[in-house]
């Protein structure tokens, strides 16, 4: 993660390969749109624009902070969601037809999808680490 801050493209890259199916899970549940759809598309790389611009989200992180970076990366995806929800909602009443439709959610439910994706993408993670470690050489 410091590496992915300070700029190094290969960690922007790991970050992004692991991260990604977690905030795509939770805008996914949050707006139920389908994989691939252009809204969803924008507003993840809204999060990984967040992580990584100069001063960003990353170089901010604290694993000390209640949650850890679970609720850190929960916190900007939640936060990139609303501003989208906004931006419509404003697009919609200037006459605009906005294509991300605003519905009621559930936020605890859109919560524990995003808890459920970042534990999936944390124990494949391990695995992987845990299987490299113990190759002979």
């Amino acid at each position: 993660m410091r590496d992915a801050a300070a700029g190094d493209p290969e960690s922007r890259a790991d970050f992004c390969r692991l991260y990604e199916p977690v905030i795509q899970a939770y805008l996914q549940a949050r707006w139920k749109l389908p994989a691939g759809h252009d809204d969803l598309r924008d507003a993840i790389q809204d999060v990984f624009l967040q992580c990584f611009k100069p001063a960003g989200a990353l170089q901010r992180v604290d694993a000390s902070q209640a949650g850890g970076f679970r609720a850190f990366l929960y916190g900007i995806a939640r936060n990139v969601a609303r501003g989208a929800e906004a931006t419509r909602r404003k697009t919609s009443r200037q006459g605009g037809s906005p294509e991300l439709e605003v519905e009621p959610f559930d936020e605890t439910s859109a919560s524990r999808v995003f808890d459920h994706a970042f534990a999936r993408v944390i124990t494949r993670e391990a695995r992987r680490l845990l299987a490299e470690r113990a190759r002979p050489g």
